[in-house]
């Protein structure tokens, strides 16, 4: 610890920021099994933030490369991230076909003009997560289209009226019961005043 020998002014200055300031900072570079994200490819990560949204959240089988490179990132903002393969295929249409397109580059190469037997849809990264996604399309501006007749149009009036009468018929069934459940509480505690008063009267007599 230093000190002075003679009594003086000593200045300190302590930098107590969390934020990695936008300076040049020391490169990284870490290759992990990830759960999303290009495979076989360098991506340039500068926050933990990054890491979690181009690679997906850490789990039990990844979970030392993912803390590696986020303890990194706490302290640089330059790490590049390269995920390895564990066997992991894309999502198709077909879940009979298996096809593996590693990142947008090895897309563009190989897979730009379709990938046969997959299907319409194919996961963008090889994964588990891509599982999960459903597509829905309307194949053309007419396929849920329907046209109404003017019978069907009267018998759709009819039936919203039918249903608005309905739900004020059971609005005004509600209310009755409400009010009928409150007279007969008034009825039960007059009766009950009343009993008290007599007994009242009875004892002073």
């Amino acid at each position: 610890m230093p000190f002075q020998v003679s009594p003086g002014v000593n200045v300190s200055e302590i930098d107590l920021t969390t934020v990695i300031p936008a300076v040049s900072t020391t490169d990284g570079a870490i290759a992990g099994r990830f759960n999303w994200g290009p495979a076989d490819k360098r991506v340039l990560i500068n926050s933990e933030d990054t890491l979690t949204a181009q690679f997906q959240k850490p789990d039990s089988d990844n979970y030392q490369e993912w803390f590696t490179a986020a303890n990194f990132l706490a302290y640089g903002n330059s790490l590049y991230v390269s995920r390895v393969l564990n066997g992991a295929n894309n999502a198709t249409a077909n879940a009979n076909t298996s096809i593996l397109i590693k990142n947008d580059d090895d897309y563009e190469n190989n897979y730009a003009s379709g990938v046969a037997g997959a299907g319409d849809w194919v996961g963008k990264y090889p994964g588990e997560i891509a599982n999960s996604l459903e597509v829905s399309v309307c194949q053309s501006s007419v396929a849920w289209e329907s046209t109404l007749s003017s019978a069907n149009l009267v018998f759709t009036l009819l039936q919203q009226v039918f249903l608005q009468r309905v739900q004020t018929h059971q609005l005004i069934l509600h209310l009755v019961q409400i009010l009928t459940f409150q007279l007969l509480f008034l009825l039960v505690t007059f009766y009950s005043y009343r009993q008290r008063t007599l007994i009242l009267v009875m004892v002073l007599k």
